[in-house]
């Protein structure tokens, strides 16, 4: 996960909208840096914002367990700490010593909340606000770490405590680090090897890489709460959502070739199968279209019954014949008709009656329907089943 780490000139946004900024690597590593305007910074997974060393108060804090207080009581309990009012600043909790204290970290409220607010205009959430001091490197046990900083030096006990110091000679090192020790010195002081000449002899240096805000990960301290948090919830669902859409837009695709496989198949189906009904129905009705062939090929039946002598299937004589086979119990007929396979005929018939004719005639493959009522009986259609 790649983060964008920017520092915080005085002022910013104010003036020069250029910051100085490093692309950093998961492990911490600077990958690349410069100090340009926000439009060619690089995107990232994570946004950093580095409080440059000297306006952070680092200061040591007794809470009672149990619950998390809130900023506001965090900074009554520094009232006599602070040299302005406790509402003005932003308040950071780290981590627990053994003797019970906590270490707060304090800084002044307004210029953050500007410089917050002006990310936010450029598109850019602030995952982390941390002072320079935190990104130190951890000495060995017994031992601190001094980093020369903006206009002094950055220091880190064997405790975690962190510290800024003014600049100024040998000399004032020589009363002011004795004095936080409690007049105990650690057994010896990590600092670059070329500062080490200006420190006094009777101090123990060991040399170490140099190490300056463009590298290291991102110590406990972290003024991105509350109103300054980035609120990335929804940019923490974001990953797993894309990866289950990714999945149902496959599952979709899959489903959409299954339906286009489908359709092919049944489209080529219906074409061989019309193939072979034109093939069987072509000799007896040339004129026949595929899926209007069922009247074409019953007048080819007809003519080959009349070319033998025999009624038409839907002849006037076949279907009176069919009527004749009912039985003695026909009723008075007033009146019948035929036209184009339609045998009409007007009679009164009661239900029972109807519904054996029409079973009777089913078996013929002929139906009786009512087509309306008369005075003097009703209309009864008889035709060849379709």
């Amino acid at each position: 996960m790649s983060v964008l780490r920017l520092y915080l000139r005085a002022g910013w946004p104010d003036g020069d909208a250029a910051l100085p900024w490093a692309l950093l690597d998961e492990a911490g590593h600077c990958l690349r840096h410069g100090d340009d305007a926000p439009g060619a910074w690089p995107r990232a997974a994570r946004l950093e914002l580095v409080l440059p060393a000297g306006r952070t108060l680092f200061t040591s804090l007794r809470l009672p367990g149990g619950r998390a207080l809130a900023a506001d009581a965090i900074g009554f309990a520094l009232e006599d700490k602070l040299a302005n009012e406790p509402a003005a600043n932003l308040y950071a909790l780290g981590e627990c010593g053994d003797n019970g204290l906590h270490q707060v970290a304090v800084c002044e409220a307004p210029p953050l909340r500007r410089a917050v607010a002006m990310l936010r205009q450029l598109g850019r959430l602030t995952d982390r606000i941390l002072p320079e001091e935190s990104l130190l490197p951890a000495p060995a046990p017994g031992n601190w770490t001094l980093m020369p900083a903006a206009g002094g030096w950055m220091v880190r006990t064997a405790s975690a405590q962190l510290l800024h110091l003014p600049a100024g000679d040998a000399a004032l090192l020589d009363t002011l680090l004795p004095r936080l020790a409690a007049s105990t010195l650690p057994s010896a002081f990590e600092l670059p090897g070329g500062l080490a000449s200006g420190l006094p002899g009777h101090w123990t240096c060991l040399p170490r890489p140099a190490q300056d805000w463009r590298q290291g990960r991102a110590g406990v301290f972290n003024f991105a709460s509350g109103e300054l948090a980035a609120g990335r919830r929804w940019h923490t669902l974001w990953p797993p959502l894309r990866r289950c859409g990714r999945w149902l837009a496959l599952l979709l695709l899959a489903q959409l070739l299954l339906w286009l496989g489908q359709g092919a198949w049944y489209g080529w189906q219906k074409q061989v199968l019309s193939r072979e009904i034109r093939s069987a129905v072509q000799p007896w009705a040339p004129q026949a279209m595929p899926g209007a062939s069922a009247q074409p090929m019953l007048r080819a039946v007809d003519r080959l019954r009349l070319s033998r002598g025999l009624p038409a299937r839907d002849d006037a004589l076949e279907l009176m014949a069919a009527l004749a086979l009912l039985g003695d119990d026909m009723p008075a007929i007033s009146s019948l008709s035929y036209d184009s396979g339609r045998l009409s005929l007007h009679t009164t018939l009661t239900p029972e009656l109807a519904q054996r004719w029409r079973t009777r005639l089913a078996g013929r493959q002929l139906q009786l329907t009512q087509t309306q009522r008369a005075g003097d009986g009703s209309a009864w259609l008889l035709t060849r089943e379709p």
